[in-house]
């Protein structure tokens, strides 16, 4: 009677054990890779007489969080106006939101604070900046210091400064949403000019149905640490002299 007692309260605790293992399992941040396509030629024809002429200038990647992004910003990378540009951006750690710079427009590492188990509450903090500039005219947009999230069922990317707070710069159409063997989440889609709301393209009225390039999130790649790699090389010599020893 006692074992049995004692082998119950043991099966009652590993229960516990392992329904709190699956809750933190399901429930957690949401980490990875960000992969972004921008296509200029389709960005270029999405816009009407009155705005045409605006494309993807530049990017600065990790790095740069605290530099201030204008007209005269150097560094970073150069995209033609003919371009299709692909980056990568990784997900911020950090669980709130830091303000990096106070200088100009300011710059933030946006929060990530969206959990896997529930994508509509939250957002998903990138690391990044971007600016446009005009094939005639000299003055600028600047889109940076970046978030994911989804509004009402829409999926978007969004850019923060403390001029413009929040504005939406893309609508991510056509999603696939969902979840790894691990519980990490998978995320790709369509980009358009958004609807709806305070976004960027009130300034540039350009055609939402016009696709202009594509988004993914997958988990970051986890390189082999070195040990592993080492004991990967010492296998690999093992086999000339375990062919040896089958052929004596």
């Amino acid at each position: 009677m006692r074992s049995l007692h004692k082998f119950s309260i043991n099966t009652v605790a590993f229960s516990a054990l392992a329904v709190s293992l699956s809750s933190s399992a399901i429930a957690a941040q949401v980490t990875g890779m960000a992969s972004i396509t921008l296509d200029n030629p389709a960005v270029l024809s999405s816009l009407p007489a009155s705005t045409a002429g605006w494309y993807f200038s530049k990017h600065w990647g990790p790095g740069n969080e605290s530099l201030e992004i204008n007209g005269s910003t150097t560094g970073g990378t150069d995209i033609a106006s003919t371009e299709e540009y692909s980056f990568k951006a990784a997900v911020n750690s950090n669980a709130t939101t830091v303000t990096t710079s106070t200088a100009g427009a300011g710059r933030t590492l946006q929060a990530t604070d969206m959990d896997t188990s529930n994508t509509s509450n939250g957002q998903i903090g990138l690391n990044g900046a971007m600016r446009m500039n005009h094939l005639t005219l000299t003055t600028y947009l600047a889109p940076y210091d970046f978030s994911v999230k989804k509004m009402a069922g829409q999926w978007g990317i969004y850019s923060f400064d403390s001029a413009f707070s929040t504005a939406q710069l893309f609508n991510i159409n056509n999603v696939n949403e969902g979840l790894d063997i691990d519980g990490n989440l998978l995320l790709s889609g369509d980009l358009y000019w958004p609807t709806a709301g305070f976004n960027w393209n009130g300034l540039l009225s350009g055609d939402t149905q016009i696709k202009l390039g594509e988004f993914s999130l997958a988990p970051a790649p986890v390189p082999l640490p070195g040990a592993a790699l080492l004991f990967a090389g010492g296998l690999m010599s093992l086999f000339p002299a375990l062919r040896k020893k089958v052929k004596a």
